[in-house]
């Protein structure tokens, strides 16, 4: 992490993003308006490094969708036994957000737990 630079400030590029060959590598990309914007390169073999470029690439859509699933959850009934279910999505969610913003949604979830 750079100097000055705290969690909290994170934020990531908005999507939506794409892939493209490039110099014997595929390139993730965001769309501006000026043109595109490099976000990050994959390299290796073919398999694996188009398939990197394509999760790569789905991950503001990821994003969006957990949000999404997530805040149904807060707010409706979780069917028995989907305690796992949500908790991975949570996961994934904190995951993708390092600065704990569900925290409070946590610890909603959590009271209506008890």
């Amino acid at each position: 992490m750079q100097e000055g630079r705290s969690m909290s400030n994170f934020q990531h590029t908005p999507g939506p993003w794409e892939y493209q060959w490039e110099d014997y590598r595929y390139v993730i990309m965001e769309q501006r308006s000026i043109g595109k914007a490099a976000l990050a390169v994959t390299a290796g073999s073919y398999p694996k490094s188009v398939a990197n470029a394509q999760m790569i690439s789905a991950a503001p859509d990821m994003f969006a969708a957990l949000n999404m699933v997530l805040s149904h959850w807060q707010s409706d009934y979780l069917p028995q036994g989907w305690e796992p279910i949500r908790d991975a999505v949570r996961a994934a969610r904190n995951k993708a957000d390092p600065t704990g913003a569900l925290k409070e949604m946590t610890a909603l979830d959590d009271e209506m737990e008890s």
